[in-house]
């Protein structure tokens, strides 16, 4: 005995799309769909593509027509030229969504980019697989084809599509249910303002979310709606932040990365950031490049640093030197600094310092600041120790490794400088136990200050520019006590190792002048000021 199927021709889905009313629409998805999703995260999404819809018709028509069924030349052609003929006539407007984001359905490996402008009887919009709009979008541009035979060339495109599962319908019926669920939340008023592409992307939230954006005005959520479209994975994010209404009022284009800088900026407040100064921090990492990713991990602790407004501008001028070309490496240099604390960051704006002091000194060479995110691995998988920076060559030839670090008490006796001096001799010493001497010369760089002229029994003591010791005595007597300069020189020849360092140099922190260098000299084993320029 045969079935209805194999009597008749027909298929089940050819069934359905027969007994469909003008505006009828196939269920191509109902429920809670598990959405794959970047960088390896998850989530639940509430997808429901269902209502009327004669183009979804077509759609299931075709594809039963021609795999069950006999062959309906005009049934299959009006099936496929509904669809082709909205999708020409939209003309260049298919190129935007091209370029616009995606949404990812469960199951589908395809990226589905939404054209919410599709007219059909109950067709609120269409979801066309990201590929496909390509090629629709580079037929319709084609300036050499004419109108029927661009349709043409569509009308196979939208064949292919269909035929693949790579063009789904969204129906009025059921972006009035997406809009209604958002209604109880949000407020009717809100709600009645969205566009479909918000009210779509908002309704895959839990109520949870939700209700977290009450009081949400409509431009705010409709950013919102355009950074979960573009990166479904962000509503995990969204999910968890229980400050999105603030937040919402520091984004500025709708984008996910936006989002991510938003959120940045809400935890750089809670640092003690000021809101111009969060504004001017993110704008500083978007433009050199720092992925939102980074900018969204970065601890309390190392945006506190900004607190001060001069400590971005010292940001902003290092990036200034990164577009000229002079430096590299901001991104490896707030990637390594994020997550340390407070206690590892006493250095991070004197290194920016730094950074725009070797560029000046060194005017044919290349500052990479982020060395440290570079360190070589050991067996172990642990980080070698390493040097801050590096000066190198157009070619990318290291000249010189540079450490960066700070003494907090005023210079004024011979041995002041053994703290900063000892850390880089240890940098540099294990660097040559595990095998892989830090590349270049080893320049240290210590920003300190002199002392202040001090008052003993004895009398006054004042340190000069040149690190002249002079006493003033109460009686009225000049007593000179040696040059401080000369005898820190002596004293850095007798510290352990001294000779794995080749330069020091000692940076006033409040003016950046260069109070002091010193100079390895190999032939006598002995450290020397040098003279200034």
């Amino acid at each position: 005995h045969m079935s209805e199927n194999e009597t008749t021709g027909q298929g089940t889905f050819d069934r359905l799309s027969s007994n469909l009313s003008t505006g009828g629409m196939v269920a191509l998805g109902v429920g809670i769909l598990a959405a794959p999703v970047t960088r390896g995260q998850s989530l639940q999404v509430a997808m429901v593509v269902a209502g009327g819809l004669n183009a979804a018709a077509g759609a299931v028509s075709l594809y039963e027509r021609l795999h069950n069924a006999e062959i309906s030349g005009s049934g299959v052609a009006l099936d496929i030229v509904n669809i082709a003929s909205g999708l020409v006539n939209a003309g260049g407007a298919i190129r935007g969504i091209a370029a616009g984001p995606g949404i990812l359905l469960a199951n589908r490996a395809t990226k589905f980019l939404l054209w919410a402008n599709f007219v059909a009887d109950g067709a609120s919009a269409l979801l066309i697989g990201a590929e496909g709009v390509q090629q629709i979008a580079d037929i319709i541009d084609n300036d050499q084809l004419r109108p029927e035979q661009k349709r043409e060339a569509v009308t196979r495109v939208v064949t292919n599509l269909i035929m693949a599962g790579a063009m789904l319908a969204v129906s009025y019926g059921q972006m009035r249910e997406f809009r209604a669920k958002l209604e109880s939340p949000l407020g009717k008023a809100v709600a009645s303002k969205l566009g479909d592409e918000a009210c779509m992307a908002l309704s895959m939230l839990d109520d949870s979310a939700l209700h977290g954006l009450k009081g949400v005005a409509e431009p705010e959520l409709a950013k919102l709606g355009r950074a979960i479209r573009e990166e479904p994975a962000i509503m995990n994010l969204v999910k968890a932040e229980h400050r999105l209404p603030q937040i919402l009022l520091l984004m500025k284009d709708g984008s996910a990365d936006d989002l991510r800088f938003a959120i940045m900026r809400a935890n750089a407040h809670e640092a003690g950031v000021s809101v111009a100064d969060s504004r001017r921090l993110a704008t500083a990492l978007a433009t050199a490049k720092v992925p939102s990713t980074t900018a969204i991990s970065i601890g309390k602790d190392f945006l506190a640093r900004f607190a001060d407004s001069a400590a971005v501008t010292e940001l902003e001028n290092v990036i200034k030197l990164q577009q000229a070309g002079r430096l590299k490496g901001i991104q490896d240099w707030v990637a390594f600094g994020a997550n340390k604390t407070s206690a590892h960051l006493t250095n991070l704006v004197l290194e920016l310092r730094e950074a725009q002091r070797q560029v000046a000194s060194n005017p044919r060479s290349v500052v990479h600041i982020g060395n440290d995110q570079h360190a070589p691995l050991r067996t172990s998988g642990d980080r070698m120790r390493s040097f801050d920076q590096t000066v190198e060559t157009r070619g990318g030839t290291i000249e010189k490794s540079v450490e960066v670090t700070s003494i907090a008490t005023p210079l004024e006796a011979d041995a002041d400088l053994s703290p900063g001096v000892k850390h880089g001799i240890g940098k540099a010493r294990s660097r040559v136990a595990d095998h892989a001497p830090i590349p270049g010369e080893h320049h240290l760089t210590i920003y300190a200050e002199l002392s202040k002229p001090t008052t003993t029994k004895r009398g006054t003591r004042i340190i000069d520019a040149d690190g002249n010791r002079v006493l003033h005595t109460k009686n009225g007597l000049r007593i000179e006590e040696g040059n401080l300069f000369a005898n820190m020189a002596v004293h850095i020849s007798t510290v352990a190792d001294n000779q794995l360092l080749h330069q020091v140099t000692v940076v006033d922190r409040h003016t950046g002048r260069v109070i002091v260098e010193f100079r390895f000299d190999p032939a006598t084993s002995t450290w020397s000021p040098l003279a200034k320029k």
